[in-house]
């Protein structure tokens, strides 16, 4: 989920990710920020039989984090979602070091 305008403090960043890891640290969320184009973004990973459910999972997840972040709501810009296969991610978690 990428959101507008809150990238410009360099603190909703940290704010940001620290409303997911209180309420969902299970999705493994990681935040990106440009405080030149103010973009704020949150990626989280969730499991799911299809696309449809994963989204309807990630949707909660991603109202509870930014509620706990205590962020004014600002325009969405983008929402994207990308199915891996469960094969690939067990052959990325092989190549994981110990």
């Amino acid at each position: 989920m990428s959101l507008s305008e809150l990238g410009r403090d360099p603190k909703n960043g940290e704010r940001l990710l620290a409303g997911f890891m209180k309420t969902h640290p299970e999705a493994g969320p990681v935040v990106s920020q440009s405080l030149r184009t103010g973009r704020l973004v949150v990626t989280i990973a969730v499991d799911g039989t299809n696309i449809t459910e994963a989204v309807a999972k990630a949707v909660p997840i991603f109202i509870d984090g930014l509620d706990a972040s205590k962020l004014s709501p600002s325009d969405v810009l983008d929402i994207s979602a990308s199915a891996i296969p469960a094969d690939e991610l067990d052959e990325a978690r092989e190549l994981q070091p110990a």
